[in-house]
Parts: C-alpha cells; sequence; structure tokens
C-alpha cells in the first residue's frame, strides 16, 4: 500500500512539474495564460520631487515582456500571477547613455466576489552607465490589500490605479526610492 501511495504521489508531482492538470481538476480550476509585449517611454526628472538618486534627466526607451496566467476557482475567487522582463537604453542631456533593467512579479488573489484584492509584488529597476552618475537601483519587495473600482475585472496593475488606495501594506523590503526612482 505505501508503495502504491508513493507512485501516485511522484506521478502528481510530475504532472505538477510539467504543467498538466490532472483530469479530476480540471473541471474546478480554469487556467488562462498570457504573453504580451509593449514599448516603452520614460523621462526620469532629478531633484527632490523626483529621483534624488540621478543629477541630470534620463529619457529612457526599451521593450517590456508581460507573462502569467490567470487561475479562476470554482467558488469564483481568482489569483493571477503575472511576471514582467524589461531592458533597454537611456540618455542624458550630455548624450551619455545608459543600460536600464525591469524585473517584476506580482500575485494578485481575489475572492469569489472580486474584493478586497490581496497583492504580492517584487519590483526591481536599475540604471547603469560608464559613469557614476545617473545610477539607479530602486527595489520593494510589497505587499498590500486593495479594494478595486470594478471588483469584476481581473486584478492587474494596470486594473489597481496608482496609486491604490492600500489597507495593511508591509513593506518587506525596500531599497532606493522606487515610487519616485522605477520608471516602469
Amino acid at each position: 500500500m505505501v508503495v502504491g501511495r508513493r507512485i501516485i504521489v511522484g506521478l502528481l508531482v510530475l504532472l505538477v512539474m510539467l504543467n498538466v492538470t490532472p483530469a479530476f481538476a480540471s473541471s474546478k480550476v480554469k487556467r488562462q495564460e498570457f504573453h504580451s509585449q509593449r514599448p516603452v517611454n520614460f523621462v526620469l526628472q532629478p531633484g527632490p520631487n523626483g529621483c534624488a538618486q540621478i543629477r541630470d534627466p534620463l529619457t529612457g526607451t526599451g521593450k517590456i515582456t508581460f507573462r502569467g496566467a490567470i487561475w479562476t476557482f470554482a467558488d469564483g475567487s481568482r489569483r493571477v500571477l503575472n511576471i514582467g522582463t524589461a531592458e533597454g537604453t537611456a540618455v542624458d542631456p550630455q548624450g551619455r547613455t545608459y543600460r536600464w533593467h525591469y524585473q517584476h512579479r506580482a500575485v494578485f488573489t481575489a475572492p469569489a466576489g472580486g474584493t478586497p484584492v490581496r497583492v504580492s509584488m517584487l519590483d526591481s529597476f536599475q540604471v547603469n552607465g560608464k559613469t557614476r552618475a545617473n545610477h539607479i537601483n530602486a527595489q520593494f519587495d510589497w505587499s498590500w490589500t486593495y479594494v478595486p473600482a470594478d471588483p469584476s475585472a481581473v486584478p492587474s496593475t494596470d486594473t489597481m490605479g496608482f496609486p491604490p488606495a492600500v489597507s495593511d501594506w508591509v513593506q518587506r523590503k525596500t531599497v532606493g526610492d522606487p515610487i519616485h526612482c522605477d520608471a516602469v
């Protein structure tokens, strides 16, 4: 009997690793994957009302790719996984060029009624160049709960609004100033 359980558990682990939904679970969970790309353009301003990590304005261009999945459970609750990566170049008024990189991972969890939505988000934005000027390192690992304007909409950064009216904001890690220095 123990050998039979080990085989069943082993097969279930293999199915999960292969991203296969067993037939007995397929009626309970609906999974929809998504993938998108779009251009990124930004201008970051220095100073006390802008990004204090830079002394010159930076104008950036690049491309961002999002991928992820939406799980809708039998009770109507949803979980959304959104992973974004981006990179590009930036230039300052003196013509110096920089490379920038962005990484993002967010998990949105909404109950059957659509509200409140629980968010757990990791985010990193970095700008580096050949000189020591205008380098940025802005990162965070935060979680919070918010009430969406439209509870029927799929929870995402696009439907959340910014800044969202949040409750129970937990800052597990913050590096730099992600509010003013994360251009993506």
